[in-house]
């Protein structure tokens, strides 16, 4: 084989005699014909190498180049640059409100079943009546125990009345009570006034005290009793019960007739 020096291919070269591949020798080695010095190329063997491999042009090189920055500017504004349908900005949640427990008042609790209370006469009342008020000496009976039972055992006398006051002297444990009741509140605490011009109050009673004698009444100026005792008989005074004032007014008591 020998190389164009133009070209730099490399051209077979053929016996024209008997077509013997004779390439590098001066004679076919078949017949022995002699050959031409340069013989007409067969079929040309290129041999490429990676220069000599096409390149694009310069031109287009260029081109591509310049469009590089141009594509990366239009992608950056492309992202900066809101997109309608991303989904809108979710509101702040609504702040929920607890709502405050209102107070309610209290149910007022169902008043009790009035009970039917007994009064010092025997009648019964129920709710806010009230039973009627005792007069004389079944009035002082009511309120004092002490003198229901000296009356009945005999220890008791009338003592000297005054129109509107009854009034009873009884022997109690060896010494002399007198116990009367006024019809008249009025009056009664005109006397009180007058006699015992010192009282003080314990629980529903009033301890009373003038010169010489002590005496025992009712705060509640509706009831008329008064149990007096000379000074030296205080103990024996302090010492008669007299019922609540509330059991006469409004019922069951126990009387003792």
């Amino acid at each position: 084989m020998t190389a164009d020096r133009t070209t730099g291919v490399g051209v077979a070269t053929r016996c024209a005699e008997c077509g013997t591949s004779s390439t590098g020798f001066p004679t076919c080695p078949m017949c022995g014909l002699e050959l031409p010095a340069d013989p007409a190329p067969d079929r040309p063997v290129r041999s490429r190498s990676m220069s000599s491999l096409p390149r694009p042009p310069r031109r287009r090189r260029r081109l591509a180049l310049a469009l590089v920055p141009v594509l990366l500017v239009a992608g950056v504004a492309l992202v900066l640059q809101p997109w309608d349908g991303d989904p809108a900005p979710t509101s702040a949640p609504a702040r929920t409100t607890t709502a405050t427990p209102t107070t309610r008042a209290p149910a007022p609790s169902p008043t009790p079943r009035a009970r039917p209370r007994r009064c010092w006469n025997g009648a019964t009342v129920t709710g806010t009546a009230r039973c009627p008020l005792p007069t004389g000496a079944q009035a002082i009976a009511v309120s004092s125990s002490t003198f229901a039972s000296a009356r009945r055992a005999g220890r008791c006398r009338p003592a000297s009345s005054t129109p509107g006051v009854t009034s009873f002297l009884c022997s109690v444990g060896g010494a002399q009570l007198r116990f009367a009741w006024f019809a008249s509140p009025r009056r009664l605490a005109t006397h009180v006034a007058r006699t015992y011009p010192s009282c003080r109050r314990v629980s529903y009673v009033l301890v009373c005290r003038g010169p010489g004698r002590q005496a025992l009444r009712y705060a509640d100026p509706r009831l008329g009793l008064q149990v007096s005792a000379p000074t030296s008989a205080r103990a024996t005074l302090l010492r008669v019960p007299i019922n609540p004032s509330r059991r006469i007014l409004h019922g069951s008591l126990l009387l003792h007739r």
